[in-house]
């Protein structure tokens, strides 16, 4: 403790008696950082999908998609949707099971499923907020096996959890004025907001 406080201490001491004088000369607290741990976030979303080679009236896609993001921003999950033509007729296209891996930003997707006009396949795609492009492989198909593809849809950027900034007392001092804090400007020679006892008010004057 600074020789400026230690007088202001002795001082104290001399001349008010009647208070617990050393609780006022507190020490700072220790800081330490409370690391996040991943978190889940499962959403629905919706989308519209373009095909090529399949004109420019769009596929509506619905879909639910689970994600586990990490502090490091690791992301990844799985996804499960369906898709169906709505303009002139209703057709349902793909339904779609994915894997996906990557960062909060952007994932690589690895998924199969069944075209109920045109039977298995399987494909890898990347998502983006709000984007998603890729490219199917249709198994069974004699010919157009590739059916490259982009989707616009509801899912935005994955926010990784965030570490957060605490802090203890040390052995010695358990007590903790919160309203030593509205008086810390005007008394600084008495240190923290750490106390031996127990205080409800400010330090006193000298």
């Amino acid at each position: 403790m600074p020789l400026r406080t230690n007088q202001k201490c002795f001082l104290i001491l001399l001349s008010l008696t009647s208070f617990n004088v050393f609780a006022y000369c507190g020490v700072p607290p220790i800081p330490s950082t409370v690391q996040a741990s991943s978190i889940l976030d499962n959403k629905f979303y919706a989308g519209f999908k373009w095909t090529l080679n399949e004109g420019i009236k769009p596929e509506a896609v619905v879909g639910f998609r689970s994600a586990r993001i990490n502090p490091s921003s690791y992301t990844n999950g799985g996804d499960i949707s369906i898709s169906a033509k709505f303009i002139d007729k209703f057709e349902l296209g793909k339904l779609r099971a994915k894997y996906f891996s990557g960062i909060n930003t952007a994932q690589a997707e690895l998924s199969g499923g069944y075209d109920f006009t045109k039977g298995l396949f399987t494909g890898v795609s990347v998502n983006a907020p709000y984007i998603n492009l890729g490219v199917d492989y249709l198994i069974k198909a004699k010919e157009s096996r590739f059916e490259p593809y982009a989707m616009l849809n509801s899912l935005g950027k994955y926010h990784k959890p965030i570490s957060t900034e605490t802090a203890t007392c040390p052995d010695g001092y358990p007590y903790y004025n919160s309203y030593w804090e509205q008086y810390a400007a005007l008394y600084p020679g008495y240190a923290g907001p750490c106390f031996s006892s127990n205080q409800t008010g400010p330090p006193p004057p000298i």
